[in-house]
């Protein structure tokens, strides 16, 4: 026959249990909430990724039209870049 203590040992072992239990139930939906906020995470990064590759496709052809356009202007602007660069890098 149990005694008082052989059976608080069991009923905890019992709660031990169910608490494992739970806890890795929680652990496995934490893992597939983190996957699923992940995909969309993903998907948005993805779709702003695209968005800026839109918009830099665009940049560029402006550019080009622009330099097309001026021909002169852009030969200027660019040797006077390149100046400029020149001048603060060579000062180090």
């Amino acid at each position: 026959m149990p005694n008082k203590i052989e059976t608080a040992a069991d009923t905890l072992e019992t709660q031990l249990a169910h608490m494992k239990a739970e806890l890795s139930r929680l652990a496995e939906q934490m893992v597939a909430m983190g996957k699923q906020d992940g995909a969309a995470l993903s998907a948005a990064a993805r779709e702003q990724a695209e968005t800026l590759r839109a918009k830099g496709a665009a940049g560029l052809a402006g550019a080009e039209g622009a330099v097309k356009d001026h021909p002169l202007k852009a030969v200027g602007i660019a040797a006077a870049l390149g100046l400029l660069f020149g001048l603060i890098l060579g000062r180090r």
